[in-house]
């Protein structure tokens, strides 16, 4: 099932309402991966994809694996699929009861089910990149989750992103933790 692709016309993306996640495809159809060759382009379509990936997973109720299949296949119409993509949705799909349990512990009076989806998700993915890939620093894992919550939720989702990842992170380096050791 092709949820966005067939649900925004891409001669009509720019029109899409603040929220709406048809803007995501729209920005992988019409632009590739690393355009401007640098890591932070490429990495930065990687993620549009990854919540692209993780917005289908929950609103059909396929497997993380049959939507991976899908899009890969209906990106090799024009687009990319990018290994970050696969590294990191594997991680959420192999982590997730953990990194819930985080985003849940860190959520002040909000259960995962009342947040948005794109926040949710956004959430989950910022979790993985933070425990998970020491390559990339938490601050540029942060700014592009807000970066993404600012242009595809809710009008206050990027200040609700960047007050839970950043809490964790000062929680996670104030307390001399290692998150990634407790189970």
């Amino acid at each position: 099932m092709y949820i966005w692709w067939e649900s925004t016309p891409s001669d009509n993306y720019k029109n899409i309402p603040r929220g709406h996640p048809g803007g995501i495809w729209a920005d992988l159809k019409d632009t590739k991966a690393g355009e401007d060759g640098t890591l932070r382009e490429e990495r930065r379509k990687a993620r549009y994809l990854a919540l692209r990936c993780l917005y289908q997973w929950e609103i059909t109720g396929e497997t993380l694996e049959e939507v991976i299949a899908s899009v890969k296949q209906e990106l090799e119409e024009g687009g990319q699929w990018d290994p970050f993509t696969e590294e990191l949705l594997n991680i959420i799909r192999r982590e997730q009861p953990r990194i819930d349990g985080l985003i849940e512990r860190y959520a002040d009076r909000w259960s995962l089910k009342r947040m948005p989806i794109i926040d949710r998700n956004l959430l989950r993915m910022g979790m993985a990149e933070i425990l998970y890939m020491e390559d990339i620093p938490p601050g540029v894992t942060v700014n592009e989750c807000v970066e993404l919550a600012k242009r595809y939720s809710t009008e206050d989702s990027g200040k609700f992103v960047n007050g839970l990842l950043g809490h964790f992170i000062r929680d996670h380096q104030l307390s001399g933790k290692d998150e990634k050791s407790n189970g």
